[in-house]
């Protein structure tokens, strides 16, 4: 058979090329040297001090207790202010709310005004609250009559009001004399008030008595 010769190629020698990729510039930065003391010299800060805030006081709240008057007692007369202040006990009551320390204020301004109140009618009508004691008393009619007139005195002895006069009775009666007797005494009053302010009162004209004629005689 026939010899077969195959020739291969040199390969040829393949360059290699390198691609090197840019280098950014480099900058050179200063050098920055700290100083440091001396290590075995250690500095410590001074204290803080911190505000001391002061306790506050636990002040504990006491509810006050109202001393509410009791009821008026069986048998007294009733005022006007005792049947206000039994409505308001009434109502707080059913409502299950206490009595306010400015209701017991209110009541005991309101007995002391109608006691005042009271004092000034009877002191005016002395004659007729003496006569009631002696009744109630059991006092004899001579004990009795004593009493009434001292009373007498007293009111007598009274400063007259505006409202005390009243209007003009029929003259020449008793009323009428007693009328002009209190108006006497209540001009007097008045100027007396008026000197003790330091007013003056217009003194009164002497009335000039009539001249009387004399009569001619017979010839």
């Amino acid at each position: 058979m026939p010899r077969i010769v195959i020739k291969l190629k040199k390969p040829e020698p393949v360059q290699e090329v390198l691609h090197v990729a840019p280098v950014a510039p480099v900058t050179i930065k200063k050098r920055i040297v700290i100083k440091l003391g001396n290590p075995l010299l250690v500095t410590t800060p001074p204290p803080v001090t911190l505000p001391v805030q002061p306790k506050k006081k636990t002040v504990i709240k006491l509810k006050k207790e109202v001393a509410v008057p009791p009821p008026p007692a069986p048998g007294v007369y009733v005022t006007k202010a005792m049947e206000a202040f039994e409505a308001i006990r009434e109502y707080c009551l059913l409502n299950k709310t206490p009595i306010t320390e400015e209701h017991v204020k209110w009541y005991q301004e309101e007995l002391i005004q109608e006691k005042k109140e009271m004092d000034e009618f009877w002191e005016r009508c002395a004659e007729t609250k003496a006569n009631m004691d002696c009744v109630f008393r059991g006092d004899d009619e001579w004990t009795t009559e004593l009493a009434i007139n001292a009373a007498r005195q007293k009111v007598k002895a009274l400063p007259i009001k505006e409202g005390e006069i009243g209007p003009m009775p029929e003259y020449g009666t008793k009323d009428f004399w007693s009328w002009c007797h209190k108006r006497k005494k209540l001009k007097e009053q008045k100027e007396a008030a008026i000197i003790a302010a330091g007013g003056k009162v217009k003194e009164k004209k002497p009335k000039a008595k009539p001249v009387k004629q004399a009569k001619p005689q017979a010839t």
